[in-house]
């Protein structure tokens, strides 16, 4: 992980950084990404309390011969995670990581025209590439005590087509639909798993045990393909330069669902976020904190008996401009 984040750092420290939203679902799914002031390429981090998880994204931004907002730009991302909680990140002496190393492209003014002075539209579409490694362990009680912990690693991907339209300056709608390989790891229970040794003493007839403890998760793991879809509205607070100094409050609302050869689980979230202006010129506003909340499967597909509110979750994000620390 250390190496990805090097190899990160190295292309994008030279380039100039702005940005304005980046904010992600309490699943630390992106929500959106609103492109409009990127003047130039930045480097952005975000953190993420619900999965733990801290990134770093690096935007380059194509250069272009009208007006500021570039016609298109890739992102690079990496995102690392422990697999099963910070407490479990190293356990029983294993190092146990998930990362994340997404690529996309997005081109700006799909269907919109950046030349009409009269439309308040602004568009853009986003193809993403993604692709998962995960470092996971699993018990199975019913095999060979030997065979009993099984360590191993999981590669997943997937790929998503992204769709928002910008109006007014302010209402931001997404649409997203894709393919993704997962697992259901995290749906599995927490364990403990204790492996102790005994000795005695002759002379004195003492016991001593001593050993060491490995965290994992017992069930019936799966991995399995699926297709998410995911609608959202963003209130993005105002870029004017009469606002430079102020503290403003910005909200998204969205849906989310998976599909596949499963019956399919329906969530709703919702973000409240604080933005601030940032200290370059360019005046782009950028996400401080955001207090997120999300039912999931609120309608019970999932038939597991509980009720709503022990399928709700909370969620603290960040995004911070790195180039401006």
């Amino acid at each position: 992980m250390k190496k990805y984040f090097l190899i990160i750092m190295f292309f994008s420290t030279p380039i100039l950084t702005f940005s304005q939203v980046l904010l992600e679902t309490v699943d630390g799914d992106e929500i959106t990404l609103n492109p409009l002031g990127l003047s130039n390429s930045i480097i952005i981090g975000n953190l993420n309390s619900s999965e733990q998880s801290l990134q770093f994204r690096t935007l380059f931004a194509l250069p272009n011969t009208k007006g500021v907002i570039p016609n298109s730009f890739f992102t690079l991302g990496l995102k690392g995670k422990p697999s099963d909680g910070i407490f479990t990140l190293f356990s029983g002496g294993n190092f146990n990581p998930s990362t994340n190393i997404n690529l996309s492209y997005t081109k700006v003014y799909l269907f919109s025209n950046r030349n009409n002075a009269e439309s308040n539209v602004t568009d853009y579409f986003t193809i993403k590439g993604e692709y998962n490694v995960n470092k996971f362990t699993l018990f199975k009680s019913d095999t060979l005590f030997k065979n009993q912990i099984n360590h191993f690693n999981f590669g997943g991907g997937g790929l998503s087509f992204n769709y928002n339209a910008l109006v007014s300056g302010k209402n931001l709608f997404a649409f997203s639909i894709g393919y993704l390989s997962k697992n259901n790891y995290s749906k599995l229970e927490s364990i403990e798993i204790r492996d102790y040794k005994t000795i005695t003493d002759t002379i004195s007839g003492t016991s001593r045990e001593y050993g060491n403890v490995v965290n994992g998760k017992m069930g019936n793991y799966k991995a399995y393909e699926s297709f998410p879809i995911r609608f959202g509205y963003t209130y993005c607070p105002s870029e004017l330069e009469d606002d430079q100094e102020k503290l403003k409050f910005g909200f998204s609302i969205y849906y989310t669902s998976e599909y596949g050869k499963f019956i399919p689980s329906h969530n709703l979230g919702t973000l409240l976020f604080l933005t601030k202006q940032t200290e370059n010129t360019s005046g782009i506003r950028v996400p401080i904190i955001g207090i997120g909340i999300q039912a999931h499967d609120f309608t019970d597909n999932a038939n597991n008996g509980n009720n709503l509110s022990k399928r709700v979750s909370f969620n603290l994000t960040t995004t911070f401009d790195i180039t401006s620390l």
